[in-house]
């Protein structure tokens, strides 16, 4: 026992250690320029490998980018690659 005390002989866990690792779901970059307002700077990208390769050992996330500053669609497409 870590403690050092005596537990009756219950069963119990003394440690546990866990491993995991985070890979994108997709990638989205969003922004606004006030001076092409009308622009949409929005683009987003799937990882499909992510799914299939996925077990109990990977968390699939999400990364957003905001505030990158693309000027054009075509520059938020590149941003999130």
């Amino acid at each position: 026992h870590p403690s050092g005390l005596f537990d009756g002989e219950t069963e119990a866990v003394w440690g546990l250690n866990t491993a995991y690792s985070v890979v994108e779901k997709n990638v989205t970059t969003r922004d606004y320029n006030y001076r092409t307002a009308d622009t949409d700077l929005f683009a987003e990208t799937d990882n499909k490998q992510s799914e299939e390769s996925a077990d109990n050992t990977v968390l699939l996330g999400k990364q957003q980018n905001w505030g990158l500053h693309p000027k054009t669609p075509d520059e938020a497409k590149v941003q999130t690659t």
